[in-house]
């Protein structure tokens, strides 16, 4: 595995968490105080996973090794990255289920 590959997945995720907060930013809807807290929560947890991913491939761009940011291997940040878009799929479905309360 190259660390091409490993930039491609970091991209795929902030493609990911970038489409989520386009939803986010489409809600028309009027929403309760309790919903437009969460999902302005929701909108912080997806600038704060965009902003790692950019981190760690602007570094890997800049050609720091992947053992200075803390991994062992490509396999060991892909499993990382694997986790985030995990956590921006749940992401998308908590908006999703919001937006889908406020109707």
């Amino acid at each position: 595995m190259s660390v091409e590959t490993v930039i491609d997945q970091m991209q795929g995720c902030i493609d990911a968490a970038t489409k989520a907060r386009g939803d986010l930013a489409k809600s028309g809807d009027a929403l309760d105080h309790d919903a437009a807290s969460r999902l302005n929560w929701l909108d912080r947890q997806l600038t704060a996973r965009i902003v790692q991913v950019q981190g760690l491939m602007l570094d890997l761009e800049a050609g720091l090794p992947l053992s200075s940011l803390g991994y062992g291997n490509e396999v060991e940040i892909m499993e990382v990255l694997e986790d985030i878009e995990t956590e921006i799929r749940q992401l998308q479905r908590m908006i999703r289920e919001i937006k889908g309360l406020a109707r």
